[in-house]
């Protein structure tokens, strides 16, 4: 057997996603064997003792993935150090240390993906993969139509120009909109529409690449379904 990175091994057991696990074995926390590890190229191999500050790292008989109608009013992520009410508190993930993928803001809401896969998190929020994500947004006051091609061929933000962006009118008003993103920059989809002339007053997240919130009520959760496990790629447990 050729063993498996260090930070891909991690991210298996649940601790991060694999990003944030490179940071983690970069800041000198990783041990293998009992030697401080910080070279990424690093390979676990069968038998190998992983520990993370100082506690034994172990993969877990199997990964789960919960999908949240997130509420407005709670953080996307697992803990706040202002004490904060966060995502976490909404669902049961059996001892298993699950963490969001991805982030919606404070006051927005919807699908959340909540997993302790972290080589899926890896695939759904890498800028290159291009997954798709949609919200459903109201708006302020209509944007004219020559605003709406903006969004569509690419806007302008401070700092830099946006990808196309599928963009649906919802509503004869003009004061609700569809629209379908595959970055993930802070904030994007509000600042685009400021760029556009005008402004975010609610926001929901319905869909991220093959998943779809449906009829999930809001602070509902569940666990995904074999099918849809299935069309995300997951190929382990």
């Amino acid at each position: 057997m050729m063993g498996e990175r260090i930070a891909k091994y991690l991210a298996s057991c649940g601790v991060a996603s694999r990003r944030k696990s490179e940071a983690i074995v970069e800041d000198g926390r990783v041990t293998l064997n009992g030697l401080t590890v910080v070279d990424l190229s690093t390979k676990v191999m069968p038998g190998d003792a992983v520990s993370l500050d100082g506690k034994p790292v172990k993969p877990k008989g199997g990964f789960i993935y919960i999908m949240l109608n997130k509420p407005r009013g709670y953080l996307t992520s697992v803990t706040d150090d202002r004490g904060r009410d966060t995502v976490m508190s909404l669902v049961d993930a059996k001892d298993h240390r699950v963490f969001p993928v991805g982030r919606l803001d404070l006051d927005s809401e919807g699908l959340i993906l909540l997993t302790d896969d972290g080589d899926l998190a890896y695939r759904l929020m890498h800028p290159g993969k291009n997954v798709d994500k949609t919200y459903y947004v109201s708006l302020s006051n209509p944007l004219k139509e020559e605003n709406l091609h903006l969004l569509r061929i690419g806007i302008m933000l401070e700092d830099a120009m946006t990808a196309p962006a599928q963009v649906e009118l919802m509503h004869p008003s003009g004061l609700i909109l569809r629209i379908t993103i595959h970055e993930g920059r802070k904030r994007q989809v509000k600042r685009m529409i400021e760029a556009a002339g005008s402004k975010v007053l609610s926001l929901k997240r319905v869909a991220m690449g093959t998943l779809k919130l449906g009829g999930l009520k809001t602070g509902e959760w569940r666990y995904l379904t074999e099918e849809e496990k299935r069309e995300l790629g997951v190929t382990h447990e």
